[in-house]
């Protein structure tokens, strides 16, 4: 998996994504102490959580994807969403409404709304592999596929360069960090910024 930092900040920013909400039953009182059980549904793992006494809950770390949700409380029936996808730096939230009955029982819920997200300012680009193969690269360079995010331009308005060398949105250039399955692959240039590429993501 590749994915690029777009970040002037390279502390503060993750390709992952999230999942966050609030579990509550039909009167719409708070039920703590559910289980949260997030899937992917292409690679078949599953991440897991447990709502707080306010009946909160959040699920970190998700590589982008799609999953699936499932909240069970002891004295409800199983609340199960439909599938959804998450991006780079994306936060999806739920609102989980318990119906009381047994756990046996399942309710699944068919198509939510996009809403705006109101959790995070964030920003993240996911380039779709039918891009990647579609799109003429000569170079077969993968990193030019960065400037198909909206805001990102080279340095001093040029294009195509093999490293990190361009602005993101406003941002200072060369600060940006390259991550190959979650590990970085640059260094920093001497007197320059986090411009020294070691490895070039192949776009195959």
């Amino acid at each position: 998996m590749f994915a690029l930092w777009l970040s002037s900040s390279l502390l503060s920013q993750s390709f992952t994504g999230s999942v966050n909400g609030l579990v509550t039953d039909e009167s719409g009182a708070v039920v703590g102490a559910a289980k949260i059980v997030v899937t992917d549904r292409d690679r078949g793992t599953s991440f897991r959580s447990v709502a707080d006494a306010s009946g909160r809950f959040v699920v970190t770390a998700l590589p982008p994807g799609n999953y699936s949700l499932v909240v069970e409380a002891v004295g409800f029936k199983k609340y199960s969403s439909s599938a959804f996808s998450v991006a780079v730096q994306e936060q999806r939230s739920f609102n989980a409404k318990l119906q009381v009955g047994d756990v046996t029982t399942t309710v699944e819920v068919q198509g939510s709304a996009s809403l705006v997200n109101t959790t995070i300012s964030n920003l993240g680009q996911v380039i779709d592999n039918k891009y990647i193969l579609q799109l003429p690269n000569l170079g077969r360079n993968s990193m030019s596929l960065v400037y198909l995010t909206p805001g990102v331009v080279g340095s001093g308005g040029r294009r195509g360069d093999n490293s990190t060398n361009f602005s993101a949105n406003g941002s200072r250039n060369s600060t940006s960090d390259v991550l190959v399955d979650g590990a970085t692959v640059v260094t920093v240039e001497q007197n320059s910024g986090v411009t020294d590429l070691k490895f070039t993501p192949s776009i195959d």
